[in-house]
């Protein structure tokens, strides 16, 4: 108990003084990992929606400029123009 409470510099927290010995301290000690943890599990679903997002919206974009680029070979327009214009690959133009 005297090393919990030498290791607060600006005073002691309330919770610390209602602890009835150290056989506390393990309880607490688990249900502050097991918060951290769902904070965790909470900020990687966050994370992972993202991510989807920004990956949905990129194929989206790399689906238009693949529309695009079928539409202006379709009318004849020279493979590198239309590389150059929609920031496709010849290669990939080649291929639509």
């Amino acid at each position: 108990m005297k090393w919990l409470l030498g290791h607060f510099s600006e005073g002691v927290p309330g919770w610390v003084t209602e602890l009835k010995g150290l056989k506390d301290v393990p309880t607490m000690l688990a249900t502050s990992v097991k918060r951290w943890e769902e904070k965790l599990v909470q900020q990687g679903r966050y994370e992972g929606k993202l991510e989807g997002k920004l990956e949905g919206k990129l194929e989206g974009k790399l689906e238009a400029k693949r529309a695009v680029a079928r539409s202006l070979k379709q009318k004849g327009f020279p493979i590198a123009d239309i590389a150059s214009i929609t920031g496709l690959s010849i290669e990939e133009v080649q291929a639509l």
